[in-house]
């Protein structure tokens, strides 16, 4: 038996401070810490960030801040959908 993924093509971005990229995906990074040693400190819990899962032009994998990408195709993607009149804001109402 063959496995086949079918993975979607990755979306051309830039990257702050970093430059041009292919974003691969996003995730969700999270972790636990402790209580904090201080009274009346902060409790024992989960932090969460959400992340972005870039390749730059020379191959290396980085894991990135959200909002630290830009899409470049954004102005093409969204001429393949068709919106309702007015919902742009633009007041075409």
């Amino acid at each position: 038996m063959e496995l086949r993924v079918k993975m979607p093509r990755p979306r051309p971005c830039m990257v702050r401070q970093e430059g041009k990229a292919l974003l691969h995906g996003l995730f969700v990074h999270a972790w636990t810490h402790g209580e904090s040693i201080a009274v009346g400190g902060f409790c024992a819990g989960q932090e969460t960030m959400p992340m972005a899962l870039v390749e730059y032009e020379d191959g290396r994998l980085d894991a990135v801040v959200i909002d630290a990408v830009q899409m470049l195709d954004s102005a093409e993607l969204f001429t393949e959908y068709e919106w309702e009149r007015g919902s742009d804001g633009g007041g075409d109402e």
